[in-house]
């Protein structure tokens, strides 16, 4: 029975040392995930855009990007669980921007911004090959301007406005032969598949060899290149 008695005693005396170091585990716990909550606080703005510009904001400290946040239509934003401390504000929109501002957040504490943000015309907002933000130069081009065409010499190159061709493959209007037929005939530019702002760029044409070029492919009379109609997005 002394034994027995002893035995459980010593499983008492064990169940109770693991109930204090559980609590003292909790107890150690509590106060480092509190103390962090305590170490955070809340960054709210206003930013004045242009209607109908898209705008974000970035939070940075130490060139490390700690938050971001999307400019809502009334131009509020908010960043919440911002460690306290001194931070850089960036705000950058569609042509806008960007601006920098250092801003300070205090543990706990809600901290409030308004940004201006400036912004610069949208280049070719609409397909107008009148606007000159819509036509890319190309210099060469227009140094090509007044001399011969090789297959028709007595034929002096001109300049003209032809719609911009975006994507991965190369444009070529008449298939593989187009340039040893009709070097020259230029009735679009092709220029990669990275989509610009401008629709349309400037040409050295040949009239001899656009009007081949159109003799043996009639559908492009019928049916002329568009230049590309780009979303907002892409702009």
């Amino acid at each position: 029975m002394a034994r027995s008695t002893g035995q459980g005693r010593l499983a008492s005396l064990i169940r109770g040392a693991c109930v204090c170091l559980l609590g003292a585990s909790l107890a150690s716990a509590s106060p480092g995930r509190d103390a962090g909550s305590d170490s955070l606080g809340t960054l709210q703005g206003h930013v004045l855009v242009r209607e109908g510009r898209h705008a974000t904001v970035l939070l940075i400290q130490n060139g490390r990007r700690i938050g971001d946040a999307r400019v809502e239509s009334d131009g509020t934003f908010l960043l919440s669980g911002v460690p306290a401390g001194r931070h850089t504000l960036l705000v950058r929109g569609d042509y806008c921007g960007p601006v920098e501002l250092p801003v300070s957040v205090r543990a706990g504490a809600v901290e409030s911004i308004d940004v201006d943000l400036p912004c610069s015309a949208i280049p070719c907002p609409k397909l107008d090959k009148s606007d000159p933000g819509c036509i890319l130069p190309n210099p060469e081009e227009r140094a090509r301007v007044g001399s011969a065409c090789q297959v028709h010499p007595k034929r002096r190159l001109r300049l003209d406005v032809v719609p911009i061709h975006y994507g991965f493959s190369s444009f070529r209007p008449a298939g593989g032969d187009e340039p040893k037929q009709f070097p020259n005939a230029s009735v679009a530019r092709s220029m990669g598949c990275v989509i610009g702002v401008e629709r349309w760029t400037e040409v050295a044409y040949c009239q001899e060899c656009r009007a081949a070029l159109y003799w043996h492919n009639p559908w492009y009379l019928l049916q002329p290149i568009q230049p590309h109609e780009a979303s907002p997005r892409e702009r």
